[in-house]
């Protein structure tokens, strides 16, 4: 197609798209600047270009693209919260929040918004605040496993294990294959010493991943406590063997 009309702008940013979902964010960049230069004026071009510099991490330069992006629409909470997260990477953690109370005063039901600031409370060492964040996502998209799953590690950090299990279960019920909900769960079910509810999802972990060492480490800890000492050896040794 570029060799039929190598100035169509439209071209240059379809295959921008393409090269940002496989990731190759440089050519992505240097399509977007092709359909800018020949007079694309699409957001989608600095959408894809801020996103393709993120991915990049050329976190400065991207914050350029949003910035464009909300002097041309200053009612998009997307741009927003994109423009937190380059944020967020510089670790400007106040300038990100700014950028995600605006998206929430434009949209207040921005699911991806919560997610994004429950990550920079969860920086910040604000937790309650986190947690209030998750638990807003959740309310608005309750089939959201990611959000359970992060809700349940705050649940755990803050010693509420009932909470955290509860948590873990509906990531679990959600996303069956979600191997981190069970093994965070395993070690949950260990420190309140049910071993065998423990062991059940550690071999779930171990199903999914055949190479987690720490699933391994942790099922060894767990044949100790059970008394299966040969079994715990091996598993002490299949950890070291694939660690190495």
């Amino acid at each position: 197609a570029l060799e039929l009309n190598p100035l169509n702008p439209d071209i240059y940013l379809n295959r921008a798209l393409v090269y940002h979902y496989l990731e190759q964010h440089q050519k992505a960049i240097d399509d977007c600047n092709q359909a800018i230069n020949y007079g694309s004026r699409k957001e989608l071009a600095y959408i894809i270009r801020g996103m393709s510099k993120l991915g990049n991490k050329n976190y400065r330069e991207a914050i350029d693209d949003f910035k464009l992006l909300i002097e041309n629409n200053k009612f998009n909470a997307s741009s927003y919260v994109r423009l937190a997260t380059a944020h967020y990477y510089l670790e400007n953690y106040d300038t990100a929040l700014t950028n995600i109370y605006t998206a929430l005063k434009v949209e207040p039901k921005k699911t991806y918004a919560y997610y994004q600031q429950a990550m920079i409370y969860i920086k910040l060492n604000r937790k309650e605040e986190a947690l209030a964040s998750l638990s807003k996502l959740i309310e608005y998209s309750p089939e959201a496993a990611g959000a359970y799953y992060n809700r349940g590690i705050l649940y755990a950090e803050m010693k509420e294990f009932k909470n955290a299990i509860e948590d873990y279960n509906k990531a679990i019920m959600i996303s069956p294959n979600n191997i981190l909900a069970y093994f965070n769960r395993a070690g949950l079910l260990f420190q309140l010493k049910k071993y065998k509810e423990s062991l059940a999802d550690v071999e779930k972990a171990i199903a999914i991943y055949p190479d987690f060492v720490d699933a391994y480490r942790l099922r060894s800890s767990i044949f100790k406590q059970l008394g299966n000492y040969q079994q715990a050896e091996n598993d002490a040794q299949t950890a070291t063997l694939i660690a190495t």
